[in-house]
């Protein structure tokens, strides 16, 4: 039986200086990162693209349970970590 998919998705808003130690802690155990970015004006879109993630602009999302939602069906994988920058 192979292992489930692991994801792990970020929502974001000008994380420039916090995102790299960030995905640097989880690139090394999940299979993709989803990254939901609210509008940011810094270099959080080109801190993604050094990992590959799966980048997405969103409007700003009212609270955790939108957003897990938006993050989980952004995801390919059946199992979905959504994590914090700070």
């Amino acid at each position: 039986m192979s292992q489930p998919r692991i994801a792990a998705v970020l929502i974001v808003k000008n994380e420039g200086e916090n995102l790299r130690a960030c995905l640097q802690s989880v690139a090394g155990w999940v299979d993709e990162i989803v990254i939901l970015d609210s509008g940011s004006s810094d270099n959080t879109a080109e801190i993604a693209a050094e990992f590959k993630a799966n980048y997405q602009v969103e409007p700003p999302l009212a609270g955790i349970r939108p957003a897990a939602a938006t993050g989980s069906g952004t995801s390919d994988g059946p199992v979905v970590f959504l994590a914090g920058c700070r």
